[in-house]
């Protein structure tokens, strides 16, 4: 199951779309990601590359629609899929719905949540995410929490942190598993380009599992700065914050 969910489709199809609406915002990224895992004392690495990107787009003065959407390498194998979010913003946070679709290894999977997040100070935001997630021919339900705390140290550099929550139901048992992760973000003054990285370490004491989650990249964006794009623009993820650091 190692990293089927992280999936989401081609960025390239989902922002071909994005001028057909009033003032989109968004991204286009590339990264990379290595895993150093260690599951019933046997040790093994692996490496994601990974192109992404999203575009949210305004219905009416309330409502708003995101679409995102990644394709990944993951140790040689392809994996895909897309997110849709529709939410309405408020003054001082938002809340929204999603759907997705994932596959990986000819085995897909279906999800579906909801998100939040609240803007308690003008440089800080609070968001979280409760989601689920089928994979029908693995006959595997999943359950994911996540919650994250952002900083803006200037409108243009992001410190955060996050910590998530999975169970698994599978047919050969169940289990779950955590994760906790730091990360950062910095926009290059008067540039849309923004350098990214991150860690997350993962546990799941059902499946002896631990690991090492070290992640950067850069992104093009397409929405003034990243606290822009924070409030106005593309940042709601689903499950795949969660699945991304518990290695599903």
């Amino acid at each position: 199951m190692k990293k089927t969910l992280l999936a989401t489709a081609l960025a390239a199809a989902t922002l071909a779309a994005a001028p057909a609406f009033a003032e989109p915002a968004g991204y286009l990224g590339f990264g990379a990601s290595q895993t150093n895992v260690k599951v019933m004392g046997v040790k093994d690495d692996g490496n994601t590359i990974t192109v992404d990107g999203a575009v949210a787009m305004p219905i009416n003065q309330s409502l708003f629609v995101q679409v995102d959407a990644n394709i990944q390498d993951v140790d040689g194998d392809t994996v895909g899929g897309a997110n849709v979010h529709l939410g309405t913003r408020f003054s001082n946070g938002l809340v929204a719905g999603f759907v997705g679709a994932a596959n990986a290894n000819d085995n897909p999977a279906y999800s579906a949540g909801v998100e939040g997040q609240f803007y308690p100070m003008d440089n800080t935001t609070l968001a979280a995410t409760l989601g689920y997630t089928k994979i029908n021919d693995l006959d595997t339900n999943l359950w994911l929490g996540n919650v994250e705390g952002r900083y803006f140290v200037q409108d243009n550099f992001r410190l955060n942190a996050n910590v998530g929550y999975l169970k698994a139901d599978t047919p050969i048992g169940n289990g779950d598993g955590w994760d906790a992760g730091l990360g950062a973000e910095y926009q290059i003054a008067n540039t849309p380009l923004s350098f990214f990285g991150g860690y997350n370490y993962v546990k799941s004491d059902d499946a002896d599992l631990t690991a090492n989650v070290w992640s950067l990249g850069f992104r093009m964006n397409f929405s003034g700065s990243l606290k822009d794009r924070d409030r106005n623009g593309a940042s709601l993820s689903g499950t795949s914050s969660v699945a991304t650091g518990l290695l599903f």
